[in-house]
């Protein structure tokens, strides 16, 4: 397993997080829409009712300090993306400022238990403590300074790349109800990484091995995708070590059958370790796996395939 340390402590993302929170918490008390009451999120008011049917904007407060708060999260928005959680993120998952931003609310809750009582009274609904579709549209309404507008129903959709890439999970209620309840979670591999931990998927971990990054810069770039063939699996491995410290890479290897299986889980480990995936029919207790690379390859890790000559 590979550890990727990667320091929780930095409070940028908390205090952009928090500025967000703080107003929406402000847009709804400002209609009427939340109250101190305890018992919020267990039943609606006929106050609630009542403020639901007013025009927009019919009971605005404290007006000012909401345009504040929107500014204070935009300036915090550029400074966020240079180091820590954030930055790390994006330049590992090549993710644009829309989709980094869904991933870092959904986050929250693993790094910050704080976040569920928040994301609970949001959402008025106590037993539901992850952000909602429409919670999370509400949080990053107006964030962008260049005016685009995170359209959460199409960042959150199967076909999207954070749920078509794993890195979110996709919650549906219990009971039937608005697509916009449905709740995000973030990966249990993006938490590792958040946490510092090792990455590792109790489906595949036992059967993988990893190979950490040469300290000598890479002096190649990396192919998206390459065959190492010979007669003997010792120089096959050779090979493969060679062609990634040339190209500065850690590498996962798995047996052909478990990337068949897992191979969703393994290219989001991959990804987040800034590593190569490598196939390896050797590996194999059993048969080997057919494993679709149409489906694995040209997915930002780079892949490759350890197979004796000859083989198909």
């Amino acid at each position: 397993m590979l550890r990727d340390a990667l320091p929780v402590a930095a409070e940028a993302w908390r205090v952009w997080l928090d500025t967000l929170v703080e107003r929406e918490l402000l847009r709804l008390r400002a209609r009427f829409e939340l109250s101190l009451d305890e018992w919020r999120g267990l039943y609606i008011s006929d106050a609630q009712v009542d403020a639901l049917l007013q025009p927009p904007g019919a009971a605005e407060a404290d007006a000012a300090r909401i345009d504040a708060l929107t500014a204070q999260a935009r300036a915090a928005w550029p400074a966020l993306q240079e180091g820590g959680l954030a930055a790390r993120l994006g330049a590992r998952l090549a993710l644009d400022e829309a989709e980094l931003a869904l991933l870092l609310l959904a986050l929250a809750p693993d790094l910050d238990p704080r976040y569920e009582a928040l994301y609970a009274y949001l959402n008025d609904d106590a037993a539901h403590r992850l952000p909602s579709l429409d919670l999370a549209r509400r949080l990053l309404q107006g964030l962008f300074e260049d005016g685009l507008e995170a359209d959460v129903a199409a960042l959150a959709s199967p076909a999207g790349t954070l749920v078509d890439g794993g890195l979110l999970e996709l919650i549906e209620p219990a009971e039937p109800r608005s697509r916009w309840r449905r709740e995000l979670r973030a990966a249990e591999l993006v938490v590792q990484l958040a946490q510092g931990l090792p990455l590792a998927d109790p489906r595949w971990q036992h059967e993988a091995a990893w190979t950490p990054a040469p300290l000598q810069p890479p002096r190649l770039g990396a192919e998206p995708l390459v065959h190492v063939a010979g007669e003997d699996a010792e120089d096959r491995r050779q090979a493969l070590q060679a062609w990634a410290g040339e190209r500065g890479l850690p590498v996962l290897r798995v047996p052909s059958a478990v990337a068949a299986a897992h191979g969703r889980s393994l290219l989001l480990a991959a990804r987040l370790a800034g590593a190569a995936l490598a196939i390896d029919d050797e590996d194999a207790a059993g048969p080997p796996g057919r494993v679709p690379l149409g489906a694995l390859a040209g997915r930002g890790v780079p892949l490759a395939v350890l197979a004796a000559a000859g083989t198909p």
